[in-house]
């Protein structure tokens, strides 16, 4: 409040200022001379003073200075009255009169003097100011003399604290943004060592540099610290911290630096993190918890009202903002059914008393006239001395309500159904004492005198003893327990069953039930069932139950055993599953929904279908359905059998027959051909023996020859596969025909193929034809040779082993094994499938017939032997060979290990020849006379038959051939013995069947020498 003094003014500039007063809340003192106003003016603090006079005197104005002088926030003012008198010194005037009102109106004056007082306080606050900034002058002058005292000591004062100041801290240049400086605690918090820490830029620290740049200018060399600011840096290892950083600017050592302090919050920032987390788990745990809950503060705020509680009270889920005045609404009850007003319900009094209330009941009606039925607990939260909360806790127990409405109606039911059951019932303790009992019969006692008893006096003792054991076990357990036992009721002997079950703590309910007729029945039926089962065990077949959804419904032991699955796996099961996964839910016999049907699924013949194991390996199966009707329903009846061995049989037969048609199809165009080379072969001999030996057609006729031998060996390697050709078998060891074949094989291999022999010292021996075993080794190194184009490795490896495996495709026993392995290009899938097969071949035509690995079948099979092999594509083939070991040895024949290296000889001897070729007999004749023999030759049996009778004492051998027209080589042979028995008989064949059993023969085409060697040695034979 202002003290304002005015003085010579009329009444109606202080009725005025009066009224401004008042308004302004200003304190005037009116005075009428100038004298008096003075000494007021010094013994009252004014702030300004206001005349209407002219000031003109010089005393008035030296009265007026001195005035101002001592009161410097005196302010003058000047109403209305301009300074125009010529005594008036306008100078001094204008130093004394601070400002003159041109007014006096009421609005104006008030305007004015209020510009004048504020204009003093601005005067006034100008002059304290001067005042303090002069004083703070002469603070900083004696700041600065103590800094340039202290200065040394204060740097060193730095050093001390910066490097041992457990804050890491940091000074970098703010030009250069180079680290100049750092302590101890900045190297552990970063990783760096001081020295490398110094050489860092500080933008390699920080992930966000620019929140480090000092902006504020080192002003009077203070510094002006920064506002603290989070940020995120990184250490030496990569790792990212949360960092607080306080920086400032400074001039360290002349150069402007920034210098930052650095506080590790890391540890901070995961606490806030995980208290984050957890206030949001526990906001989302309270908004869907099932029980309601809501607090309510001490007066009586509502801060939080979870889902639940809003449905409870039908409030809506959108609603946010609760007030205790949503609850007028609605209308509360307890369990008799009186009102509970809102002020009277648990929570408000927990409010009040501070005492926790649960387990209150009460029955709520919303204001949609829907009735809930809810337990409320009410908890109080304490702050001091009183409470700051209650927590509210609902549960809606309106379906538990309607529960035991229903319990109750269901209890009245229940009793209706023990009285209405013709069991025995009876209510025990635990120590067997009846409590109550239900038709007495099984006792033959009255109910009254049952009661009270015990079972040890009712029952038997061992009776009694099981019942005591199941009481306990049933109280124990709170499970049904049941037995079986016999007894006595009038008389006979009847079977009961006992069923106890925990009613109430320590008391059981047993119920006697009479079951001899379900015992009867269940006997025949056990009777029944095990026929059934029996029979059903004792089928070879697998059998399988169908009902109409495509189900199993029963299976046996050998449906187990043939798809792998249990009877538990299989039961209730899709029959699908026995399919692989490629053929379910295709439209086949075992579709499931084909068994809707059932009466239509008839098969006249078995269908053949592919079953997959458990393990998942698949296989061939037949299947006959049959439709059978049952008390519980149609099915369908399924009688399924394994057709594996007999695929791989039909296989086999299928591969036998094509064989045997070769074998047929070779046998008779190798009797034919045969008798061409014969031919072929004899003449060109004969010519070859007429021409001189310096001529240049020798050269041709025996390479006419040596075609024809090479004609006639193909001819017997197909008569050698198709089993037509006759092998003489003896003891023979693998090992001497490998060696003596070794130089020949190396010939055929080439330079580039390196042949690697492995041998069994202790080899056995096997019954064998030599000449098969070499021409099976033989094909199967041409067959490796053509396998490596390139060169590359052959092992021929023999040895005994001995298999025991009854399941392995080969029978167990001794074999003597040899093993022929390539490392050549391999077969592919397609070719693995045929490489046994005649005439197939993977060469160019005209590089292979075909027929090398389907000899090499043959020979191993004609004598007893398997054949295995594996090869895949770029990685070679292995074939292993299986040959018997005789049980015994044969003999072995001395004729058998010489060979005929002598020289042809002849003889005088005559000799009939009979052929129906005229080519033979004229060869056969001429090659015969050469050696020195008589001979005489017919066209045919009956011409031969003729010739023996006329000269019968001179014909000492007969030579026929086999196959002849009207009468063969054999029937010839038979006749002529009875025409001669004594004389000597040798079959020739292109090939026969009728040879098989023969001794003696010689095949077609022979050359010269070989038809001497042989007849000669029929001459000289016993």
């Amino acid at each position: 409040m202002a003290n304002i003094l005015a003085f010579n003014l009329n009444s109606q500039l202080k009725k005025t200022l009066t009224q401004i007063s008042k308004e302004k809340n200003l304190i005037f003192t009116f005075i009428d001379s100038f004298d008096t106003a003075l000494t007021h003016a010094q013994s009252t603090p004014i702030v300004l003073l206001i005349t209407a006079e002219t000031l003109k005197k010089t005393s008035t104005l030296n009265e007026l200075k001195k005035l101002k002088e001592d009161n410097s926030s005196l302010q003058v003012a000047l109403i209305n009255e301009p300074i125009s008198s010529s005594s008036y010194d306008p100078k001094s005037s204008q130093q004394l009169i601070d400002f003159i009102i041109p007014s006096t109106e009421k609005d104006q004056l008030k305007y004015y003097i209020h510009k004048v007082l504020e204009f003093g306080n601005t005067v006034k606050r100008n002059d304290e100011l001067t005042r303090e900034n002069l004083r703070l002058h002469q603070q900083l002058k004696e700041f600065l003399d103590l800094r340039s005292k202290t200065q040394q000591q204060s740097e060193a004062t730095f050093r001390l604290m910066f490097e041992n100041n457990p804050m890491p801290m940091l000074i970098f240049d703010l030009e250069t943004r180079k680290v100049i400086n750092a302590n101890h605690s900045a190297s552990l918090l970063y990783g760096y060592p001081y020295q490398e820490l110094i050489t860092l830029s500080i933008d390699m620290l920080a992930t966000q540099p620019e929140k480090l740049i000092c902006e504020s200018k080192i002003v009077d060399e203070q510094t002006i610290i920064q506002q603290n600011t989070e940020q995120i840096h990184r250490r030496k290892n990569g790792q990212l911290i949360h960092v607080e950083v306080l920086s400032h600017v400074i001039n360290f050592k002349g150069r402007n630096a920034c210098y930052i302090m650095i506080k590790d919050i890391s540890a901070q920032k995961q606490t806030l993190e995980a208290l984050t987390n957890s206030e949001k788990k526990f906001r989302t745990l309270y908004m869907n918890l099932t029980h309601g809950i809501f607090n309510l503060t001490a007066d009586k705020q509502i801060t939080m009202f979870n889902q639940a509680a809003k449905k409870i009270f039908g409030f809506s889920k959108n609603k946010t903002t609760f007030k205790i005045k949503d609850f007028n609404s609605i209308k509360f009850y307890d369990t008799s059914g009186k009102r509970v007003a809102l002020e009277s319900l648990p929570f408000m009094q927990v409010l009040n008393t501070g005492v926790a209330s649960t387990g209150n009941i009460l029955k709520i009606k919303l204001p949609d006239n829907k009735k809930r039925w809810i337990v409320l607990d009410a908890f109080p939260f304490f702050k001091g001395k009183g409470v700051k909360e209650v927590i509210i806790i609902l549960n809606d127990i309106s379906q538990l309500k309607k529960a035991e409405k229903l319990l109750r109606a269901n209890e009245k039911k229940l009793r209706a159904i023990f009285d209405a059951l013709p069991d025995q019932l009876l209510l025990l303790k635990l120590d067997g004492t009846v409590l109550d009992v239900k038709n007495g019969d099984f006792f033959a006692l009255p109910t009254e005198e049952i009661k009270g008893k015990t079972i040890f006096d009712l029952l038997s003792q061992p009776i009694a003893k099981r019942f005591y054991n199941m009481l306990h076990l049933a109280n124990r357990t709170n499970e049904m327990q049941t037995f079986e036992f016999q007894w006595q009721v009038k008389g006979n002997l009847r079977s009961y069953e006992a069923r106890l079950s925990k009613s109430t703590q320590n008391q059981i309910l047993c119920l006697l039930r009479d079951i001899s007729e379900r015992k009867k029945y269940e006997l025949d039926l056990q009777k029944s069932e095990n026929r059934f089962r029996i029979l059903l065990e004792s089928i070879l077949q697998a059998i399988v139950l169908i009902d109409i959804h495509g189900r199993i419904n029963l299976v046996n032991s050998k449906l187990e055993q043939l798809f792998g699955y249990t009877r538990d796996e299989l039961l209730l099961q899709p029959v699908e599953m026995l399919l692989p996964f490629n053929l379910r839910g295709k439209d086949h016999i075992l579709n499931q929904n084909r068994f809707r049907h059932s009466e239509d699924i008839v098969l006249e013949r078995p269908v053949e279908l592919t079953g997959m194991r458990k393990d998942g390996s698949e296989f061939p199966f037949e299947i006959q359905l049959t439709h059978v009707e049952m008390l519980d329903g149609p099915f369908v009846l399924g009688i399924l059998s394994d057709i594996s061995q007999k695929k791989q049989l039909e296989v086999r037969i299928r591969r036998v027959e094509k064989l045997e048609a070769i074998g047929q199809l070779a046998g008779g165009i190798a009797h034919d051909f045969n008798n061409v080379l014969a031919g072929i072969i004899g003449l060109s001999e004969l010519a070859l023996r007429k021409i001189p030996a310096e001529s240049p057609v020798q050269d041709n006729l025996k390479l006419i020859i040596n075609k024809a031998e090479s004609a006639a060996d193909l001819v017997r390697k197909l008569l050698m596969f198709s089993r037509q050709q006759k092998i003489t078998k003896q003891n023979v060891n693998l090992n001497k025909i490998v060696l003596s074949n070794k130089k020949l094989l190396q010939r055929y291999l080439g330079e580039d193929i390196h042949l690697i022999i492995t041998l069994d010292d202790d080899l056995h021996l096997i019954h064998g034809d030599p000449s098969a075993m070499d021409q099976i080794l033989t094909n199967l190194c041409i067959n490796a040779r053509d396998a490596m184009p390139d060169g590359g490795e052959l092992t021929i490896q023999t040895k005994n082993i001995e298999i025991t495996d009854p399941e392995s495709d080969i029978p167990p026993g001794k074999y003597v094994q040899l093993i022929v392995a390539d490392s050549g290009i391999g077969m592919s899938e397609e070719t693995k499938k045929h490489i046994f097969e005649p005439f197939f071949t993977t060469k160019e035509l005209g590089q292979g017939t075909g027929l090398g690995l389907a000899t090499v079948y043959g020979l191993v099979r004609h004598h007893g032997g398997f054949i295995q092999f594996d090869s895949e594509l770029g990685e070679g083939t292995i074939f292993r060979l299986y040959f018997p070991v005789p049980i015994r040895q044969l003999e072995v024949s001395n004729l058998q290990e010489l060979e005929h290296v002598e020289m042809v000889k002849g003889g005088t001897e005559t000799i009939l020849i009979v052929d129906d070729q005229a080519d033979i007999l004229t060869t056969a004749k001429d090659t015969l006379e050469s050696f020195g023999y008589k001979v005489l030759i017919a066209g045919s049996g009956h011409q031969a038959l003729d010739i023996l009778t006329k000269y019968k004492d001179l014909i000492d051998l007969i030579i026929s051939d086999v196959v002849m027209p009207d009468m063969d080589g054999i029937e010839l042979r038979m006749l002529s013995k009875q025409l001669k028995p004594t004389i000597k008989f040798l079959l020739m064949s292109a090939f026969s069947p009728k040879l098989e059993n023969e001794n003696d023969y010689l095949l077609k085409p022979f050359v010269g020498h070989q038809l001497a060697r042989k007849v000669r040695e029929i001459l000289d034979s016993d």
